[in-house]
């Protein structure tokens, strides 16, 4: 192994501690600053996980720093409802406070429950606000990036319709059937509904126009037309945008992972195929190969998986953000807490789905065959 070798390795690793650090870190200064301004008592907030390198309190918290800089942790006082023995959940312990008078007011099961749903939701709120932050500095500083080749066609298939008729690589498909056509997505979607109809397709070739009349061929299972063709290479420019434009541009991108991931969830779920989730390993290899391709590109895979871990811990999963969210709602319905002992299973419950969601992951990322360039177009379902 030479030394641009190892430095490319060094570099890589550099990057994926700097990227899970970073969210995970925020994630948890979320949850530290919205207790502290709640008045919940913060007995230790940490960078880092494992051994303690150095730490010193500053009020009534100790701040550490550990060796292992993969994000950090929050301990508030009375977190956990096995440790809170005051009025809220099992009555006052008089025999207790005889041996230990202790001010339970300022702990984390004594504030109101929607004072604790501000408190959990304050993590992945955070997640968002670093995507956000990270979005706007990539758009500020390097503008937008436009495809400009959204329905140039880069490969047609011999022996169907488009061939037949006259297509050619490097055409761009202006219309079908008179109808504007803005990507393959759409230029797939109005083919599909056509069937074996004869459609007039408007095409560019070089400096000049021309009309083509092309008969889809119906796909028999899907009832749909296809006429085989593939989309080119994306061709992208960066076009200059100004803040307030580069602000929205950030939120919007925030929404739309967020709403595509969940979607697509959705769907493999309710068709009963398997998700195709990446594990550790397999984010680990994105941000090598993000860390080698430019920063821009890095910045960009921060803002993604603080989408992707902010969003993920809102699910109503035991254990997890969104689960201790569920708790305080049912309890703000119910006026009283969930008890210990179902929170408790419950909780294992939790934990026992996460680690088959990690085994499961991390299987996926060992057996994973990583698509050609062609197989993750939009307009495969054209040539099937």
């Amino acid at each position: 192994m030479n030394v641009a070798s190892i430095l490319g390795q060094l570099q890589g690793w550099i990057g994926v501690v700097i990227v899970f650090g970073v969210v995970i870190f925020i994630h948890e200064f979320g949850h530290f600053i919205v207790a502290k301004k709640s008045g919940i008592k913060v007995e230790q907030f940490s960078f880092g996980f494992g051994p303690e390198i150095f730490g010193f309190v500053w009020g009534e918290t100790r701040y550490t720093v550990n060796w292992i800089p993969l994000g950090g942790y929050v301990r508030m006082s009375g977190e956990f409802p096995e440790e809170y023995e005051g009025p809220v959940l099992e009555g006052e312990n008089k025999e207790e406070e005889k041996k230990e008078p202790k001010d339970r007011s300022r702990d984390f099961m004594a504030k109101p429950w929607y004072m604790r749903i501000f408190v959990a939701l304050a993590g992945p709120a955070m997640n968002y606000v670093l995507a956000v932050v990270v979005f706007f500095l990539i758009f500020a500083v390097w503008g937008e990036q436009i495809q400009i080749n959204k329905t140039e066609v880069g490969e047609v298939i011999a022996g169907m319709p488009a061939e037949k008729a006259g297509l050619q690589m490097g055409d761009v498909i202006l219309r079908i059937d008179g109808e504007l056509v803005s990507d393959f997505g759409n230029i797939a979607e109005k083919i599909g509904i056509r069937g074996n109809k004869e459609t007039l397709f408007l095409i560019q070739r070089g400096e000049s126009e021309l009309t083509l009349s092309i008969t889809p061929q119906q796909n028999e299972e899907e009832k749909r037309g296809l006429i085989g063709i593939r989309p080119a290479q994306p061709v992208t420019e960066d076009r200059k945008i100004s803040l307030p434009q580069s602000f929205i541009s950030s939120v919007r991108q925030c929404w739309l992972f967020s709403t595509l991931t969940l979607d697509h969830l959705g769907k493999k779920i309710m068709a009963g195929e398997k998700p195709d989730v990446a594990g550790p390993i397999g984010i680990g290899q994105i941000i090598f190969r993000a860390v080698r391709t430019g920063f821009r590109e890095f910045l960009f895979l921060i803002g993604l998986i603080s989408v992707a871990l902010g969003l993920f811990n809102l699910f109503p999963i035991p254990v997890l953000d969104g689960g201790h969210i569920a708790y305080y709602l049912v309890e703000g319905i119910r006026g009283k807490p969930v008890s210990v002992k179902v929170m408790g299973r419950a909780n294992m419950v939790g934990f026992a789905l996460l680690i088959m969601l990690l085994v499961f992951a991390t299987y996926n990322d060992f057996t994973r065959k990583l698509p050609s360039p062609q197989k993750v177009t939009k307009s495969e379902t054209l040539k099937k």
